[in-house]
C-alpha cells in the first residue's frame, strides 16, 4: 500500500460486514493470539501440522491463520480510529492534519508478507519483555488518541468495535484489541531500541553515495544477443528438465520491481512455469474526448461572455513595452559609440576602488565638470548615438555616478509632471482598463474549449456516479444475501449474483457507454490495459491505487462490487470483477517443450558472457576503442558497426518526484542504447579501472555486453573536492540516507531473526 493506513471504505456497512465473517472465524474456530505459540487442540491433521519454528515457541496451520484473521481486525479497528478522527478534523475545517504519533505498519496480506509479519511480531515482542519492556493501557490508550487525533473518545472506539459483531453474540472486546495491539507496540518499540544502528551514516558511506549520483562516464558497448548462441547450448537430460522444472514450476510470469533502487521496473531473468491468477471483468468507459466535443456545441455565447467578464484577469494582454520600442530582441545593430560604451563599461568595473577614488578627486577639481554632468543629464533623453560622445568625452568620470546622477534627473522630472497629470488620468482610466484586456473576440474560442471541458467532466462524473449507484444498490442487496448463506452454515443454496452486475450491455446501451469484456485476464495483462493503468476516484490522489490492484491484489474489492475509476486523460471506468481464476501449477508433461527451451536459454546466456568476457581482456590487452578490435576481426561475433555509444549517465539520477514531495527520489539509470541495464552490470561499468574493459549479462540475461568506458566526466580529485564542499547538503543525500537505512533495518531483523532460531517448515505467504 501506499501509506500504512490505507483508505477506509467509503461503504463501511459493507466493510462492517465483511468484519462480522472474519470475526466470526476468528472466535468460533481459534483460540486468542496470545496463545498461538505453545500449540492448540483439535482440529484436522492438516491444521496441526507445524509451519515455523522459533526458541521457546511454534505456530502451526490452524493458529498461523487464525494469527491473520486478528492482524486483519486490528488493522480494520486502526483504519476506522484513524478515518474518524480524520473525517472530524477536515470537517472542523484543521489545517494541519499531521499525526503526533507514527502509525504502525500492520501487513494484512500476502503480497505484503503477513505470515512473515504475524510471527515476527510475536517473536520480537517476546524479546520486549525478556528486556523489560512494557506497554500499558495508558500507553495504547494515548496511541489510540494521538491515531484519530485527539477526536475519536472512547466510547466512538466502543461504537466501532459494537459493530464489528462476530454473530453468535461475540464481539471484539476492547480488550481483545488492546491485547493484540499491546503485543504489536511491544514489537514495534523493540525494533526502535535498534534504530542508532541504522541512524549512523559513516563519510565512506556518504562518499560512496556522492559518487553514484555524481560520477558520470560514457560507455561504449557490444552487445551479444544469447539468441545468437542457442543452438552452441547442450541438450538438458531428464533430470536436468525434471529439477530445473522442480525450481521453478510455482513461479508465475512477472517483471522484477527493484525496490532498493527507486522501484524500477526490469523484465526477469528466473523461468516461469506457473499459470498466473486470472480474472473475468468487464467495464463500462467513458470518453471524456468525446464529451468534451459534444459540450463544446452546447456551450452559449451568452456563458462565453459572463465567463470573460468574470475573469478578465485571465486575460491581461502583454505589455510589449517592457521590451523597449524596438521589440522583444530590440535593435540588431550597435553604433561605434555605443560599443564604445560597452568596452568602457566594462573597463571602469575592473578598476580598483583606489583608482577610482583618483578619478573622482580629479573630476571633482576639474571646472567642466559641472557643465559635463549637466549635458550628461540633457542628453539622457536624446538617441543613443548622440549621448555616446558626452560620455566618451569625459573619461575621468566615473560611470556609475553619471547613471546615479541621471536617476536623479529623472525622478525629479517625475515629480515636476505627476501634479498637472493628475486629473486627467483619472478621466482616462476607463479607456486604459479595457486595453489592458485581450478582446474578446481573441479568447473565445479559449473560453468555449474551457467551459466546454468544465462541462463534460461534471457531466461524465454524475453520469457515472448515477450508473455506479444503481449498481451499489443491487450490489448491497446481493452481499446481504451472501453473509445470510454463509451465517446458514451453506445448508442453503449460495445466492445467484443479478443480471445487472453479470451482464452490462443494456445499462452500456442505455447511458452510451463503451463496454469492454475480458476473460482469462492475467496481472501482467491487465496492467498494460487503460483500465489497469486507471485509478480509483474513491481516494485523494496519493492514495489511489490502480484499476490492476484492485482486481487482483485488493481485499477490499469482492466479485460483482463495482469500482470506479479514471486515468490521466479524464476518461472514466467502471469495473466490475465477475470470477477470479487461482493460479495453476502444471505438471511436467504438459509443459517439457517450455522448460526445455527455458533450460537452453541459461546455457546460451553463459555462453554469450564467456564469449563476452574473451573479448573484453583482448579489448583490454589491445587497448583502443571496441569498434576498432572488432573490426580488426573477421569472425567477430558482433559487428564494428553494432557497438553502442551511450550519452553521459551516473549509476543513480532523479526519479519522478510526487507533490508535496519532502526530497528528491533516486533511480536507477536506464541508459540508452543499452536494454534492461540491472544494477549488476551499471556496478560493474563504474567499478572498471582505468583502461580496463569488462562483461556482463543485462538484468533479463537476454544480452551479454562488452563494456568500456569511453570518457570519464570529471576526475576523482575534483569529485571529492565537491564531495568536502556539498556532501552534506545535495540534492538525493537524504534519500540515500534513508536508503541506507532501510537496509540497515532489514539486515538487524534478519540478524535477530537468525538469533531466535526462526525456521520456517514452508515458504511463508506463497499465494494458494
Amino acid at each position: 500500500m501506499a501509506t500504512p493506513l490505507s483508505a477506509f471504505n467509503k461503504y463501511s456497512g459493507v466493510l462492517m460486514a465483511v468484519m462480522c465473517v472474519l470475526l466470526m472465524f476468528a472466535f468460533v474456530v481459534a483460540d486468542p493470539l496470545m496463545q498461538y505459540a505453545g500449540g492448540g487442540s483439535g482440529g484436522s491433521s492438516g491444521d496441526n501440522q507445524v509451519v515455523a519454528t522459533w526458541n521457546g515457541g511454534r505456530v502451526n496451520e490452524r493458529q498461523l491463520e487464525q494469527a491473520v484473521v486478528h492482524r486483519n481486525i486490528l488493522s480494520a479497528f486502526q483504519q476506522a480510529v484513524y478515518e474518524v478522527g480524520t473525517r472530524d478534523a477536515m470537517e472542523d475545517g484543521a489545517q494541519d492534519l499531521g499525526l503526533r504519533v507514527q502509525p504502525i505498519d500492520l501487513p494484512r496480506s500476502r503480497e505484503q508478507g503477513v505470515e512473515q509479519s504475524v510471527v515476527r511480531t510475536k517473536i520480537f515482542a517476546e524479546r520486549a519483555r525478556e528486556a523489560g519492556m512494557v506497554v500499558s493501557d495508558d500507553m495504547i490508550v494515548d496511541y489510540l488518541r494521538a491515531l484519530g487525533r485527539d477526536r475519536v473518545s472512547n466510547d466512538q472506539m466502543r461504537e466501532i468495535l459494537s459493530r464489528m459483531n462476530a454473530g453468535n453474540g461475540r464481539r471484539a472486546t476492547i480488550s481483545f484489541v488492546f491485547d493484540l495491539l499491546r503485543e504489536a507496540m511491544l514489537a514495534n518499540n523493540y525494533l526502535a531500541s535498534h534504530a542508532y544502528v541504522f541512524q549512523t551514516i559513516l563519510p565512506e558511506e556518504r562518499w560512496e553515495d556522492w559518487k553514484k549520483v555524481n560520477e558520470r562516464v560514457v560507455v561504449e558497448a557490444a552487445p551479444l544477443p544469447i539468441e545468437a548462441f542457442l543452438d552452441e547450448a547442450p541438450e538438458p537430460t531428464d533430470a536436468e528438465v525434471e529439477a530445473f522444472f522442480e525450481e521453478y514450476r510455482g513461479r508465475e510470469p512477472t517483471t522484477e520491481v527493484l525496490t532498493g533502487y527507486g522501484n524500477v521496473e526490469l523484465p526477469s531473468a528466473k523461468p516461469a512455469f506457473a499459470t498466473p491468477p486470472r480474472v473475468k471483468l468487464a467495464y463500462l468507459r467513458a470518453d471524456f474526448a468525446a464529451a468534451v466535443e459534444q459540450a463544446t456545441a452546447e456551450v452559449t455565447d451568452e456563458q462565453i461572455a459572463q465567463f470573460y467578464e468574470d475573469n478578465k484577469e485571465s486575460f491581461i494582454q502583454a505589455d510589449r513595452g517592457l521590451f523597449g520600442d524596438d521589440g522583444l530582441l530590440g535593435s540588431s545593430e550597435l553604433t561605434e559609440d555605443e560599443s564604445s560604451d560597452t568596452a568602457e563599461s566594462d573597463t571602469d568595473e575592473m578598476d580598483n576602488a583606489a583608482d577610482e577614488e583618483a578619478m573622482e578627486e580629479e573630476a571633482a577639481e576639474a571646472p567642466a565638470a559641472e557643465e559635463t554632468t549637466e549635458e550628461a543629464t540633457e542628453e539622457a533623453e536624446t538617441p543613443a548615438d548622440e549621448a555616446a560622445p558626452t560620455e566618451s568625452n569625459n573619461p575621468l568620470r566615473n560611470r556609475e555616478a553619471v547613471e546615479e546622477e541621471e536617476e536623479e534627473e529623472e525622478e525629479k522630472n517625475a515629480s515636476d509632471t505627476a501634479e498637472p497629470a493628475a486629473e486627467p488620468a483619472e478621466e482616462e482610466t476607463s479607456d486604459a482598463d479595457d486595453s489592458v484586456y485581450q478582446p474578446l473576440e481573441e479568447v473565445k474560442d479559449e473560453i468555449r474549449r474551457r467551459l466546454a471541458i468544465e462541462l463534460a467532466a461534471k457531466q461524465i462524473m454524475d453520469k457515472m456516479n448515477r450508473v455506479k449507484s444503481t449498481l451499489d444498490d443491487d450490489f448491497a442487496e446481493f452481499f446481504d444475501k451472501q453473509l445470510e448463506a454463509e451465517a446458514a452454515g451453506g445448508e442453503g443454496k449460495a445466492p445467484a449474483a443479478p443480471e445487472s452486475l453479470t451482464n452490462l450491455k443494456p445499462l452500456a446501451e442505455a447511458e452510451a457507454l463503451e463496454l469492454v469484456e475480458m476473460d482469462q485476464a492475467s496481472q501482467m495483462e491487465l496492467r498494460d490495459t487503460e483500465v489497469g493503468r486507471s485509478r480509483n476516484t474513491d481516494s485523494s490522489d496519493a492514495n489511489a491505487l490502480p484499476g490492476w490492484y484492485l482486481a487482483f491484489r485488493s481485499e477490499d474489492v469482492d466479485r460483482y462490487q463495482p469500482v470506479l475509476t479514471r486515468d490521466a486523460d479524464g476518461n472514466h471506468y467502471l469495473m466490475v470483477v465477475t470470477e477470479r481464476y487461482p493460479a495453476v501449477i502444471p505438471k511436467l508433461e504438459d509443459v517439457r517443450d517450455q522448460v526445455v527451451a527455458a533450460w537452453k536459454r541459461d546455457k546460451a546466456a553463459e555462453i554469450a558472457l564467456k564469449k563476452a568476457e574473451e573479448l573484453a581482456k583482448q579489448a583490454t590487452e589491445k587497448g583502443g576503442s571496441l569498434a576498432e578490435l572488432l573490426a580488426d576481426q573477421e569472425d567477430a561475433p558482433v559487428k564494428a558497426d553494432d557497438v553502442l555509444e551511450t550519452d553521459a549517465f551516473s549509476l543513480l539520477t532523479i526519479g519522478p518526484v510526487a507533490p508535496n514531495a519532502r526530497q528528491v527520489p533516486l533511480r536507477l539509470s536506464q541508459p540508452e542504447p543499452l536494454v534492461a541495464p540491472g544494477p549488476d552490470l551499471l556496478q560493474a561499468v563504474f567499478e572498471l579501472k582505468p583502461g580496463a574493459v569488462g562483461a556482463e549479462l543485462n538484468h533479463d540475461h537476454s544480452i551479454a555486453y562488452v563494456l568500456r568506458i569511453a570518457e570519464r566526466i570529471g576526475a576523482e580529485d575534483e569529485l571529492r573536492r565537491e564531495f568536502l564542499r556539498d556532501g552534506d547538503r545535495w540534492v538525493g543525500g537524504d534519500a540515500l540516507n534513508q536508503g541506507r537505512a532501510q537496509g540497515k533495518i532489514l539486515a538487524l531483523i534478519g540478524n535477530l531473526l537468525d538469533e531466535s532460531g526462526l525456521d520456517w517448515d514452508r515458504t511463508p505467504d506463497q499465494l494458494q
